[in-house]
């Protein structure tokens, strides 16, 4: 192993130190994630850095087109049943899953009634969801249960993003 110093913003050694045990420890969790992604995509952190951008890109289109799609009722149902579900990345792109999730959320626990949903509409629009489309819509879902306990409001997450 090898020891070096840097130099770094003040706003990056602040989330550093706010964000991991200590600056060291949040600075090499960086450098290592960085090195692992580059790695995965067999190039850069410039290239890294571009593709993520270019995946933002993408969930905002795809969250523009989700916008509006769903009844307040049925992503009150989606919140519901994703609660505690494991999202992650071999199911983040897969429409077919949000169907099977509501599904069983409905046949085992009345999900959708509960909320005043009408299941068969709802898997129907889910049926409708291309990829990128599914993927922006668990990513919403996951961001409100990940979002921290004092900042999640239902009621203001569902207005953003329910029909009108």
């Amino acid at each position: 192993m090898k020891q070096t110093n840097f130099r770094m913003s003040d706003e990056l050694a602040a989330f550093y130190e706010k964000n991991y045990s200590s600056l060291s420890a949040g600075a090499l969790y960086a450098a290592q994630q960085m090195a692992q992604a580059a790695e995965i995509i067999g190039g850069t952190g410039e290239e890294l850095i571009s593709r993520l951008q270019e995946l933002e890109t993408i969930t905002k289109i795809a969250t523009r087109e989700v916008t509006g799609m769903f009844t307040r009722e049925e992503l009150i149902a989606m919140i519901d049943a994703l609660n505690g579900t494991l999202i992650n990345r071999e199911i983040l792109f897969v429409p077919g899953w949000l169907v099977i999730e509501m599904q069983d959320a409905e046949a085992l626990d009345g999900t959708c009634s509960r909320h005043g949903a009408d299941a068969a509409q709802l898997i129907a629009k889910l049926e409708k969801l291309n990829h990128t489309q599914a993927y922006a819509l668990y990513t919403l879902i996951r961001g409100f249960w990940n979002s921290d306990d004092q900042s999640r409001d239902l009621d203001r997450f569902v207005d953003q993003y329910a029909k009108k």
